[in-house]
């Protein structure tokens, strides 16, 4: 995303970060739409699909803020 996120609370610029999905797959969380389905164990994992999230954070009180932008190609 190319505009500059501020913090709705402190009014100051966010960096912009990551969070990784260190649990088995070591990939990037991704934001999926509608309900998870329903498979052995409650969730059935399917190939990475989705949009990756771009999350930003506060410096001054830590707060944190996702964005799903799906990327076009040009």
């Amino acid at each position: 995303m190319s505009a500059e996120h501020r913090c709705p609370d402190c009014r100051v610029p966010m960096a912009e970060g990551y969070l990784p999905d260190l649990t088995c797959r070591n990939e990037l969380i991704r934001w999926f739409s509608g309900k998870p389905p329903e498979g052995l164990g409650g969730f059935q994992w399917t190939a990475p699909t989705g949009i990756p999230l771009t999350t930003y954070r506060c410096p001054e009180c830590g707060l944190l803020r996702s964005f799903a932008v799906k990327i076009t190609d040009s």
